[in-house]
């Protein structure tokens, strides 16, 4: 049986490793603080949340499957603490039972094993037919709706009673009963278990019954060795199967609790930004198109988690803009706008919410991040070079669809070398079908771009007259100042 709490008819890939260029992501879209926040110190929740938000869905059906289902966690909140009760009890009788125990590579003692382990699985089995039969009616997606439904089905009271049936004939009270093939040299193999016939009940039953059967007494310890191994033989085998089956169960505790984790570090997070008075929204989702359509009060979510309190949104409309370039004053917001896109799209393209008022959007094929990055000494090359570098890896892998998201990429350089090279790289990317987002200080840069592409959107920082930065980004083309000059005064005649 199956949770399919992710997908509707799959399991997710948890053992896909993380790659370079989902590690550039969580570090720029500084994701690991949104992480940690989901988890709220729960380390099994953080590696649940950080495997799910890097896999994103490219079918708007599949994000609204997950949206459906984490409403129906909203609602029934009580659902994380039951799934957490059965899963620690299940570890505190597995602990009695000695299930990782030595004891497990002795035929006799795997049997009597499975069986108490088996036995303690039914209570938990149990609790969840409960919750099916019981508590089905308050959930409304499909996800959870079908999940009670085989539960339901395959938990049914024949079920339970079948299985007390055949674990209590694994006791092998009136001995154990084993099939083989007679080889040549009278060799044994292929050793088997074999349902006994039902034993005879009664002293006079028994007396008149016409199978005697057949009594023999061995007195040769070697012929009580071998039977002794025929009987292990047999007993191993259905300690296997016991085995088998508590794993197969446990698994599907193990996988149910790590789905619904998920769900839980959303409802985390859903509650936290709630509680700072920040506004959440279910993305809109475009089929048939690719990109941002357009947002309202649309924010970073990290800033407002390390800030605590909430912080400045922006709006706009963005629709069928294959490139946005943003420029203007220093220290006015343009790189935690960009931050803000880039969340944005993880979480719809993970099924969550977005931290907006209002958010459309297409979906993409992918997002990557291209950032400035602080001076490293042990870089074996010039910083324009390790630029360049770690764009040619993007572009290895890049596909029409995608997004890739410029943060002052290009200016280790002067601005001149930077607009050319910048300008020739950014055209290709856009020819090839590759959506972009560029945060740039060259104004060459900027300006030229509007030339050979007019259909470009072009964002501004806002700064009002007296210098002051209200971290709004507005419609606007680029500026020959980033006004550097208001954050010298500010600073030196403050420090006056």
């Amino acid at each position: 049986m199956k949770a399919f709490l992710l997908y509707k008819d799959k399991d997710f890939n948890w053992d896909e490793k993380e790659d370079v260029h989902q590690k550039t992501l969580i570090q720029d879209m500084q994701l690991e603080v949104i992480f940690n926040k989901m988890a709220a110190g729960n380390k099994d929740i953080y590696d649940v949340v950080k495997k799910v938000m890097l896999k994103p869905l490219f079918d708007k059906e599949e994000i609204v499957y997950r949206q459906k289902i984490f409403k129906d966690c909203i609602r029934n909140r009580w659902i994380f603490e039951e799934i957490e009760k059965m899963r620690k009890s299940l570890e505190e009788k597995q602990k009695e039972s000695g299930r990782a125990g030595l004891l497990w590579d002795h035929p006799e003692s795997k049997v009597s094993i499975g069986i108490e382990v088996l036995t303690t699985y039914m209570d938990e089995l149990k609790m969840l037919q409960k919750i099916a039969n019981t508590k089905a009616g308050s959930f409304k997606s499909y996800g959870f709706s079908a999940l009670f439904e085989r539960i339901r089905a395959e938990l049914d009271d024949k079920f339970f009673k079948d299985v007390k049936v055949q674990l209590e004939k694994c006791q092998f009270r009136d001995g154990i009963e084993i099939g083989m093939n007679v080889a040549e040299g009278l060799k044994s193999s292929e050793h088997k278990l074999v349902e006994p016939e039902p034993v005879v009940k009664g002293f006079m039953k028994r007396l008149f019954s016409k199978d005697k059967g057949i009594t023999f007494k061995l007195d040769s310890p070697d012929d009580k060795d071998s039977i002794t191994e025929l009987r292990e033989k047999g007993l191993n085998s259905i300690g296997n199967t016991l085995m088998q089956a508590a794993d197969h169960i446990r698994n599907f505790f193990i996988m149910f609790e790590r789905e619904l984790n998920y769900y839980l570090g959303c409802l985390n997070l859903c509650e936290y930004l709630q509680g700072l008075g920040m506004n959440l929204v279910y993305p809109n989702i475009v089929e048939n198109e690719v990109g941002i359509v357009d947002y309202s009060e649309l924010c970073d979510t990290a800033l407002a988690v390390q800030k605590q309190s909430i912080v400045t949104g922006n709006d706009g409309n963005l629709y069928n803009k294959k490139a946005v370039i943003i420029s203007g004053a220093n220290q006015g917001g343009k790189t935690t706008f960009l931050r803000s896109i880039g969340q944005a799209i993880i979480f719809t393209q993970c099924g969550m919410f977005v931290t907006a008022s209002a958010f459309t959007t297409g979906l993409y094929n992918g997002i990557y991040t291209h950032f400035r990055k602080e001076e490293d000494t042990s870089m074996k090359s010039g910083k324009l070079d390790e630029e360049l570098m770690r764009i040619d890896k993007i572009i290895r892998v890049v596909k029409p669809g995608c997004l890739i998201m410029f943060n002052e990429s290009f200016a280790s350089t002067n601005e001149r070398e930077g607009t050319d090279i910048g300008l020739q790289i950014l055209k290709a990317l856009e020819d090839r079908g590759i959506r972009i987002f560029l945060v740039t200080h060259f104004y060459e840069l900027a300006e030229s771009f509007r030339k050979q592409d007019p259909y470009a959107m072009f964002l501004r920082a806002e700064r009002r007259d007296d210098g002051v930065r209200t971290f709004k980004i507005l419609e606007g083309y680029a500026s020959k100042t980033g006004f550097g000059m208001d954050l010298y005064e500010q600073i030196f005649t403050s420090e006056g």
